[in-house]
């Protein structure tokens, strides 16, 4: 059994490849963005998680899974021009390594368009997005949760509850324009056009 690391002084636990999948895990918290495997009977019917973190007032953000194959001995660290593999202390195999070099881009960044839910709805209310692009909304209400909810040609897009501080990401997959609401304060709509 060998011992998984993340950048993160908070979470060490073994590798048990009967408890944890090939799941990697981008959390950004109010201070370090850091990454971390995880166990899959946390991963709800969205592709989310929930973490939160005892030391910390806010909660983590829900945040998205990315797939990887067999690979438990990496780790890949997003900056804003490129994504980079970086191995944790192993000895990964020669496949392994091919593996990884083959499905890691490296010359194009994560594109997310943010959506903020505030007081007085959604800022901003219509975003243009490319086809392919994923959309963030993000509560920075307060007091009130917000579940974001597609209406029309988007019914099937459902967040879980955001409270303060939370994210809900879609990507958006045909064009169109595509409504949704708030469903907790009603009234509040918005649109996305994707062309």
């Amino acid at each position: 059994m060998s011992q998984i690391v993340s950048a993160s002084s908070l979470f060490f636990a073994p590798f048990d490849s009967n408890i944890y999948t090939n799941k990697l895990v981008f959390s950004i918290t109010p201070q370090i963005p850091r990454s971390k495997f995880i166990p899959q009977f946390n991963l709800n019917s969205f592709g989310f998680i929930k973490l939160s973190n005892p030391e910390i007032r806010n909660p983590l953000k829900i945040i998205p899974i990315i797939n990887l194959p067999s690979i438990p001995s990496t780790s890949l660290v997003l900056s804003k021009s490129h994504i980079e593999s970086q191995e944790i202390p192993s000895q990964p195999s020669a496949s392994q390594s091919k593996v990884k070099e083959q499905l890691i881009p490296t010359t194009h960044p994560i594109r997310i368009k943010t959506i903020s839910i505030t007081e007085k709805g959604f800022k901003p209310q219509i975003l243009n997005v490319h086809l392919g692009e994923k959309v963030q909304w993000i509560n920075e209400r307060l007091h009130t949760g917000s579940l974001v909810y597609g209406v029309r040609e988007l019914t099937g897009m459902r967040s879980p509850m955001l409270e303060m501080g939370e994210i809900f990401i879609w990507t958006f997959e045909r064009e169109g324009t595509f409504v949704y609401v708030d469903s907790v304060v009603i009234g509040r709509m918005g649109k996305v056009i994707v062309s």
